[in-house]
């Protein structure tokens, strides 16, 4: 009789929630290698216009959007 945690991680289910969590979880952990800017640095001037600099422009704090 299999025991309840042989069970458990056998369905298929399982298998790929956890592979997700494990992704999620790397990705986390390595975001500030990812992205390794100050997600908070004012770039440019606030409501620039698209194309140009910033290719969505920027918003009320200078950030770029997108």
């Amino acid at each position: 009789m299999k025991t309840f945690w042989q069970t458990f991680l056998q369905n298929p289910r399982v298998a790929m929630c956890l592979g997700w969590l494990g992704l999620i979880t790397i990705v986390a952990i390595l975001a500030p290698i990812i992205s390794p800017g100050d997600p908070f640095s004012i770039v440019g001037e606030p409501f620039q216009k698209p194309f140009g600099t910033h290719l969505f422009g920027t918003d009320k704090t200078g950030a770029t959007i997108g």
